[in-house]
């Protein structure tokens, strides 16, 4: 027959002290796979004093949503001592006593949400580097982040946060975290595109060292050579790269938008400009899908217009509010683009509904 228990308060009770996680299911098979393989892995809380705290998986994501309890569950130990004399009344003899060291009413579920990459350009975009001629000065003035410094501020888990790291061309320069002046990267970028169309170099099988011989008359440092062509290309087999014609076209696409951000350009002049400075890739405005709007004038003329995704607010309603103010008439395909960021899978297309 089971022993019975008798419940009490400690004098010391301190309510609030723990949280009911609910686990998804891949939360729960990533942990007691790491219970069963003895492999440590690291889950983190991440999120500012003004922001809502965020559960980070090595490669997710989650919001911790509370969840009203409609009965309350107690958290209790078992008090070894049963011999303890409570403030009110006794132990009965034979009962175990249970110490409640919690009371919860609730429970934390956990919810899988996009990152918010938007704020790594905001910590890092103040210290770009425009090469070795400048740099003191900017880093003397700038305040610069480390990969910790980071993790502790960007709401995203450790590879997301390297994505996001990936798609600003950041670079990790004395350890520290920097994203390049567009104007200077675009120069780099140039200057290999260049080189491939003059010598008639296959893009698909670019030799590294070649690159970082031909650019060093142009002073550019080894370091951003070597950065420039791992990020805009992906690794053969055979140490050779390949270059991604997709990225290239979309970077050199963005920046030219940037230059006139004031200005709308004409359609046809700004595909026209656009594929004189690839020249080695046809380009096409679907590679820049979050980064414009067209309009048709009176004559019938079309333009475009720069609207980069992080010039948007980032909750839900004021994203959609702004969106509407600048394409009233905005079409599925148009406005997809813009909400990549605001939710996942399913989620996302109910946010047009």
């Amino acid at each position: 027959m089971p022993e019975s228990g008798t419940l009490f308060f400690p004098e010391d009770y301190a309510p609030d002290t723990f949280k009911l996680i609910e686990l998804p299911p891949k939360v729960e098979e990533l942990m007691e796979e790491c219970r069963d393989s003895g492999i440590t892995i690291n889950f983190s809380i991440r999120g500012g004093l003004e922001e809502e705290a965020v559960f980070c998986t090595p490669n997710e994501t989650y919001q911790l949503k509370e969840v009203l309890t409609s009965n309350s569950l107690y958290v209790v130990t078992p008090e070894r001592d049963r011999s303890i004399t409570l403030s009110h009344g006794t132990i009965p003899e034979g009962s175990v006593p249970y110490q409640i060291v919690d009371k919860l009413n609730s429970i934390v579920e956990l919810i899988q949400v996009p990152p918010k990459l938007n704020k790594i350009p905001l910590l890092i975009g103040n210290s770009l580097y425009r090469g070795p001629s400048e740099d003191a000065e900017v880093t003397a003035k700038q305040t610069l982040h480390r990969w910790e410094d980071l993790q502790a501020l960007v709401q995203a888990s450790d590879e997301e946060l390297r994505y996001g790291l990936k798609e600003v061309n950041a670079v990790c320069i004395d350890g520290y975290w920097r994203m390049i002046d567009p104007g200077y990267l675009s120069i780099v970028l140039e200057l290999i595109l260049n080189l491939i169309s003059a010598e008639e170099i296959n893009p698909e099988a670019l030799e590294p060292e070649r690159f970082l011989t031909e650019l060093a008359d142009a002073e550019i440092p080894e370091f951003i050579v070597t950065h420039c062509l791992s990020s805009f290309s992906h690794p053969n087999s055979d140490d050779t790269l390949r270059l991604d014609k997709d990225k290239v076209c979309r970077f050199v696409g963005e920046h030219l938008l940037e230059e006139r951000n004031d200005h709308k350009w004409p359609e046809k002049v700004f595909i026209d400009t656009w594929q004189k400075k690839v020249d080695i890739f046809p380009v096409n405005l679907t590679l820049l899908e979050g980064l414009y709007f067209t309009e048709v004038s009176i004559n019938k003329e079309r333009y475009i217009t720069y609207v980069p995704i992080s010039s948007l607010p980032t909750d839900p309603a004021g994203r959609f509010r702004q969106l509407f103010l600048l394409k009233p008439r905005g079409a599925a395909h148009e406005i997809l683009p813009y909400i990549s960021d605001l939710a996942i899978g399913k989620k996302r297309d109910a946010l047009l509904l």
